[in-house]
C-alpha cells in the first residue's frame, strides 16, 4: 500500500514539473496616452515554474514611444551562471529587431523607454525555483506633428523708393517740362507740366494689399500705365503749343 502511495506521489510531482503555464495575447495601444499594467503570473505571489507568457503591445505607429515604469522587479537568478533561466524580455518587433531588455535578478524601481509599432514582452521561467516576479505600468506617447499650410502668401514690397521724381523735356521748342511722381506709400502716380498748375493723379492699385502671386501682373500694368501717361503728356504738350500759337496770332 505504501508503495502505491509513493508511486502516486512521484507521478504527481513529475506531472507538476512538466505542467506548462502559457499565455499569449495582444494589447491595443493605438490611442495616444493609452496606458496599462503588466505583471508576472501569480503576482504579488510567486510566479509558477515552466511559465511562458507573451504580451504583444501594438501602437500602430512606428514613432510611438512606449515607457515602462517598473515598481517591482525580482526574477530568480541562477548564481552559478550569468545566463538567466527565468527572465523578462522586451523587444522592438516592428521595426525589427532591437532587444531593449533581457533581465533577471532583483532591481530597485526603474524605467525603460522603447519605440515602435509592435513591442513584444516575454516572460519565461524554468522548472526549478521561482520568485515574486515583476510589476510594470506602460504608457504610449505619440508626438503630434503640427500641420502647416503648404501655400503661403508673401507680401510684395516695391523696389520703387517712397517718392521717385522723373523730369523729362519732350519738346525743345515749347520748353515744356513734365514731372512724373510715383508715391509708393499711397500707390499713386501724378504728373505736372511747368506751364500749368494742373496736376493729374492716377491710382496705381486698389486699396487691397498686393500678393506675390500678382506682382508680375501688376508690373505689366504699371509699364502699360507709364506708356499711356507718356502718350497723354505728348498730346497735352501739343495742345498747349497750339493754344499758345493761337493766342499770339
Amino acid at each position: 500500500m505504501n508503495v502505491l502511495v509513493f508511486f502516486y506521489w512521484i507521478t504527481s510531482v513529475i506531472a507538476l514539473e512538466k505542467q506548462q503555464y502559457t499565455y499569449s495575447g495582444d494589447i491595443d495601444a493605438t490611442r495616444n496616452s493609452s496606458t496599462g499594467i503588466i505583471t508576472s503570473p501569480g503576482y504579488p505571489g510567486n510566479y509558477p515554474n515552466n511559465a511562458a507568457y507573451t504580451w504583444t503591445l501594438k501602437t500602430g505607429n512606428l514613432k510611438a514611444s512606449v515607457s515602462f515604469n517598473f515598481t517591482y522587479f525580482n526574477i530568480q537568478n541562477n548564481d552559478r551562471t550569468s545566463h538567466c533561466q527565468d527572465y523578462l524580455q522586451i523587444k522592438e518587433t516592428e521595426p525589427c529587431c532591437y532587444q531593449a531588455m533581457h533581465r533577471c535578478g532583483f532591481f530597485s524601481p526603474f524605467s525603460l523607454t522603447v519605440t515602435g509599432r509592435i513591442i513584444t514582452i516575454s516572460f519565461a521561467s524554468d522548472n526549478s525555483l521561482n520568485a515574486k516576479g515583476f510589476n510594470t505600468t506602460w504608457k504610449v506617447l505619440v508626438q503630434e506633428t503640427p500641420v502647416t499650410n503648404a501655400f503661403t502668401t508673401t507680401s510684395w514690397s516695391s523696389d520703387i523708393s517712397t517718392k521717385l521724381s522723373l523730369t523729362r523735356t519732350k519738346n525743345a521748342v515749347a520748353s515744356t517740362e513734365r514731372t512724373i511722381t510715383i508715391d509708393s506709400t499711397n500707390w499713386e502716380m501724378s504728373f505736372t507740366t511747368s506751364d500749368t498748375t494742373t496736376e493729374i493723379v492716377i491710382p496705381l492699385t486698389s486699396s487691397q494689399p498686393v500678393t506675390s502671386q500678382t506682382s508680375t501682373r501688376s508690373s505689366v500694368y504699371l509699364a502699360v500705365g507709364f506708356s499711356v501717361v507718356e502718350l497723354a503728356l505728348i498730346a497735352f504738350g501739343i495742345y498747349i503749343i497750339k493754344k499758345r500759337r493761337a493766342n499770339t496770332m
